[in-house]
């Protein structure tokens, strides 16, 4: 059986975040090294499973909301990962959707599966640098910046120290958004779990492009300085607007939350 076209070039060594995420969500986009790199988290922190199929649906139920309630159009996901069943362009399936990641084979593998969709821009970019991000011909040409744009941070941001100037980077992100605009936000915290667990997250991570910084509830509010939050506000990820069709997880290791960028923040 031959191997699909985005494993050519792979170091089959190191770990990615964005194929550890897929493996967790039982996805068939990742190597051994990854499912290997899950199964030892998930054999000491009982929450991690959880936590990443949960973030999966917090993404869903935001971008619900912000299509269905607040009549966003057209969205700007940042660290977007590895495509899988539930994406933006699949929830809010008449929407501009700008998809953006720093993983070259994360954008090569989302090119291949987008190719012929209209609606749909791939870019590859590094959050880090979000003017670069704003500058590219795809996200500057392909949305309206004069309208309303859904900004989503969602699992990106525990992926950048605070040395990397996380919180400049995103009120730069916001500054540019049009009136009306929003930014939805899931962050990994240990708030409520053993330390111990996220020593053992961190080693599963050594040797990916990616590692992740957890942030507490105090750190993690400021990200969304300048915005209107929506209710419930910023929560565990199980509180913000469950279905209600299957009970949650009581406690996951994600906060999320969706402000709407005050007028004149720009």
């Amino acid at each position: 059986m031959s191997q699909p076209s985005w494993v050519k070039g792979v170091d089959p060594t190191k770990v990615s975040a964005a194929r550890m995420y897929d493996a967790a969500l039982d996805g068939v986009n990742n190597l051994a090294v990854d499912r290997a790199a899950v199964a030892a988290i998930t054999a000491i922190t009982p929450y991690y499973l959880p936590t990443t199929i949960e973030n999966r649906n917090v993404l869903q139920r935001m971008v619900r909301y912000l299509r269905e309630q607040a009549g966003i159009t057209q969205f700007l996901d940042i660290g977007a990962g590895l495509p899988t069943r539930g994406q933006v362009h699949e929830i809010a399936d008449d929407a501009k959707v700008v998809y953006v990641d720093n993983d070259p084979e994360v954008i090569a593998h989302a090119r291949a599966l987008m190719a012929g969709t209209d609606r749909v821009r791939i870019v590859e970019g590094d959050a880090r640098r979000p003017d670069d991000i704003l500058a590219h011909r795809d996200v500057k040409d392909f949305l309206d910046w004069t309208s309303p744009i859904g900004l989503l941070l969602v699992g990106v941001l525990h992926f950048i120290p605070d040395d990397d100037g996380v919180y400049d980077l995103v009120e730069r992100l916001k500054a540019a958004l049009g009136p009306g605009s929003y930014v939805a936000i899931t962050h990994g915290t240990t708030d409520g779990f053993d330390l111990a667990w996220n020593t053992a997250i961190a080693q599963q991570y050594e040797s990916a492009q990616n590692r992740p910084h957890m942030r507490s509830y105090e750190e993690i509010e400021p990200f969304f300085a300048n915005c209107d939050l929506v209710p419930p506000g910023l929560v565990n990820g199980v509180r913000w607007r469950p279905d209600g069709d299957t009970p949650p997880p009581e406690h996951i290791g994600i906060y999320g939350g969706i402000g709407r960028i005050q007028p004149g923040q720009r």
